[in-house]
């Protein structure tokens, strides 16, 4: 089994998109508690993001389809599932 993380905006020009977490060109992900560099942490597997999210920071996520800006979200907002 693995995990499955998306995001699925609401309203705006990206209604209907399927945002994932964002992997960066290095392999990592990044979850943060601001938008701030300095404050970012890299993860190497999908699966430590949940504990992230449980201690209050937001995964950097992005549609790869339309290859958007990656975007902070918080846990709140995101669906996790075992697929």
């Amino acid at each position: 089994m693995s995990l499955k993380i998306t995001y699925l905006p609401k309203r705006g020009k990206l209604a209907g998109s399927t945002f994932t977490p964002h992997r960066y060109s290095d392999g990592q992900y990044v979850v943060s508690k601001t938008r701030y560099k300095e404050d970012q942490v890299r993860l190497e597997l999908i699966e430590e993001i949940p504990a992230y999210l449980d201690r209050g920071y937001k995964v950097r996520m992005s549609d790869p389809v339309m290859r958007t800006t990656p975007s902070l979200i918080g846990k709140d907002s995101i669906d996790i599932s075992l697929v």
